[in-house]
């Protein structure tokens, strides 16, 4: 059943509508934001309106029907976060065809597979990704033509110089909207219940899996999770969204869908996350969407900063810290004096106009969290959700103020958990109550893209198997435990939560990743870990012995010194997070590169495939498991 009580305006019940409708009220709103190309790096901000986005939009969806293509057929999009991803998404919603977003990361081989899968017959892509596009249709016959954004000097100049050696290559975006200006046509009749978009999942085994979302339920999920925003994210046209989020994951898109409903500015980053901090000072946004990678980068940001600093700001920051996690988690109004004195210099950093941020696709930890709250000064929300669920399942409350769950379900959804009986996660356990998250309502997918039998394997009597295992709390919040399939035992019985391990481990500075893992052989757990490079040099300055290889990584990990205290650091943060003595691990290999999607170690998503890390460390593993524990530093 589809609920259109919780759409922001009931009559946009299709994603054409929602934009049409929302660029006829709103025509003069600025909606997408592009930094300035200059040669030197780039400039202010340049907006399209809600109205001429509107007619680009239109000239889109009318030059790709000049090329024949037909409702319901593929459209592939592959890109970083630009406007023009925007205008080629909504194009296709206007006409009914089939929008396929594919990551910008993906691989030749998964490329080609989505390209044939799904039948696509046009792709829209980014310089970058020209040229593996064009090799990629050697062998998928279905695509029929190759257009190229092209809305800075430099691409324009790149698409000249391809004409004549990439024969696929066949039109420039400009050119398509051109072509079709000459031919207009108007929107297509669409049924909510049609499908949208075929939304592919970065997937850590196999090929990836095609989720098939309709209209309604992408919008049914935006209006579910708009519910739970404050109630001053108004229409006036002053909320600006930081768009860096892949699109090609459902959480960047929804939010953008989101912000369409609200007459939103969308501002997209240049392009590059090492840069995101001054996008983010320029542009000024109001909302500030994360993941728990980028968050702790953050937090870890920040403390560094505060930890170099002297004796007597640390002092004051300690005691404006202390006092305002105080006041905030016992709601009582922040302290304005130490928002003017210490936390005002932070979120200035982020513009200064932030109302909320938040965070999804993993569990960000409370510490991260709270500290987020509290010097950044305005609203946190984290939520679940997966590719099959819009993502959207929970939310936490813009009035949480304790951390380390997702809330509750939101509305239209229903969320209950099943026993695991193997694992022994039973609905019965006290005080908690423990099992498979299973979730119902309208924003579930329809199915996998021609694979029935996956699709029947995740669904009973209407319900979605996420995989994830849950606790509901005593406040009746929802905690995730870890996925069901990365939980493993160990010889003597007790089960294994990775996940959880490594996002514990993470939270210490002088660490940047970690892959843990537990032979069922044997009796502990042993860590590839991967030094936070910039603040372990720092340390090893300070250690006589390691001071001339301080600014060589891959001489320091050989450095038996620098693994000892990297343990140590690994013990300290363990117990302040309530690890259990098993949970720890005992031996370690430090390892001087990040994991990368470019490594085959990441989903695009940027979860670790662990069947990938397993084999690629298999040496190390095998080494750690044979030599002695380490005594402590």
């Amino acid at each position: 059943m589809n609920d259109l009580r919780v759409l922001h305006d009931p009559q946009s019940d299709t994603l054409a509508k929602n934009f049409r409708n929302t660029a006829r009220k709103y025509p003069d709103f600025p909606f997408l934001g592009t930094r300035a190309y200059d040669p030197s790096g780039r400039g202010k901000y340049e907006w399209l309106s809600y109205k001429d986005a509107g007619v680009r939009v239109s000239n889109i969806a009318a030059g790709l029907a000049a090329l024949g293509i037909q409702k319901g057929e593929s459209v592939g999009i592959i890109s970083l976060n630009r406007a023009e991803w925007q205008l080629t998404d909504l194009a296709c919603f206007t006409q009914a065809f089939c929008s396929v977003p594919l990551y910008d990361t993906l691989g030749p081989d998964a490329i080609t597979f989505i390209l044939n899968h799904v039948q696509i017959k046009a792709v829209v892509c980014n310089k970058a990704q020209l040229n593996q596009i064009c090799e990629a249709l050697k062998t998928s016959p279905s695509v029929k033509f190759v257009i190229m954004m092209d809305d800075d000097p430099m691409e324009k100049e790149f698409a000249a110089s391809q004409r004549a050696s990439n024969p696929q290559f066949t039109h420039t975006l400009s050119e398509l909207e051109l072509l079709g200006s000459q031919n207009p046509i108007d929107d297509a009749i669409i049924d909510p219940n049609d499908v949208a978009t075929v939304q592919y999942t970065s997937g850590t085994t196999g090929n990836p899996k095609g989720v098939v979302l309709t209209h309604i339920s992408l919008l049914v999920a935006a209006g579910a999770l708009t519910s739970r925003l404050p109630e001053d994210e108004s229409d006036d046209g002053s909320q600006i969204f930081l768009s860096y989020l892949p699109l090609a994951h459902s959480y960047g898109r929804l939010m953008e869908i989101m912000a369409i409903s609200y007459a939103n500015a969308i501002g997209y980053f240049q392009g590059d996350q090492l840069k995101l901090v001054d996008d983010v000072e320029e542009l000024k946004p109001t909302f500030f969407p994360g993941v728990p990678r980028v968050w702790q980068k953050v937090y870890d940001g920040i403390t560094a900063q505060i930890e170099a600093s002297n004796p007597i700001r640390r002092f004051i920051f300690s005691k404006a810290y202390a006092t305002q996690t105080a006041l905030v988690q016992s709601g009582q109004p922040r302290s304005e004096f130490w928002d003017r004195i210490v936390f005002s210099k932070i979120s200035a950093r982020f513009g200064g106009n932030l109302k909320l941020i938040s965070s999804g696709a993993a569990p960000i930890s409370a510490k991260v969290a709270t500290f987020l709250l509290v010097c950044l000064g305005c609203r946190f929300i984290e939520g679940y959700g997966l590719s099959e669920t819009n993502s959207a399942g929970c939310t936490t409350s813009e009035f949480d103020t304790e951390y380390g769950h997702v809330g509750t379900p939101l509305p239209v959804i229903e969320v209950k958990l099943v026993s695991i009986p193997d694992m022994k996660y039973l609905i019965t356990d006290k005080p908690n109550p423990r099992g498979e998250i299973w979730v119902r309502g309208p924003t579930i997918f329809r199915e996998y893209y021609k694979q029935p039998e996956k699709t029947a394997e995740c669904f009973e009597d209407g319900w979605f198997l996420t995989g994830d295992v849950g606790m509901w709390r005593d406040d009746g919040n929802l905690q995730i435990i870890d996925r069901k399939k990365n939980i493993f035992k160990l010889s003597q019985g007790e089960y294994i939560r990775p996940e959880h391990i490594e996002n514990v481990y993470k939270m210490n500075k002088f660490i940047t990743n970690a892959f843990v893992y537990g032979h069922s052989l044997e009796d502990f757990l042993v860590a590839i870990i991967v030094p936070e490079f910039a603040i372990v040099s720092q340390w090893a300055k300070s250690v006589p012995e390691l001071e001339p290889i301080a600014d060589n990584p891959s001489e320091l990990i050989k450095s038996e010194r620098l693994k000892a205290f990297i343990l140590s650091e690994m013990r300290k943060v363990g117990e302040s997070e309530g690890l259990r003595g098993f949970e720890h691990a005992k031996r370690i290999h430090l390892h001087h590169e990040d994991f990368t999607v470019e490594s085959g170690l990441l989903t695009p998503s940027m979860k670790l495939k662990r069947h990938q890390a397993k084999e690629a460390f298999a040496d190390q593993i095998d080494k750690m498991y044979k030599e002695p524990i380490p005594s402590k530093l």
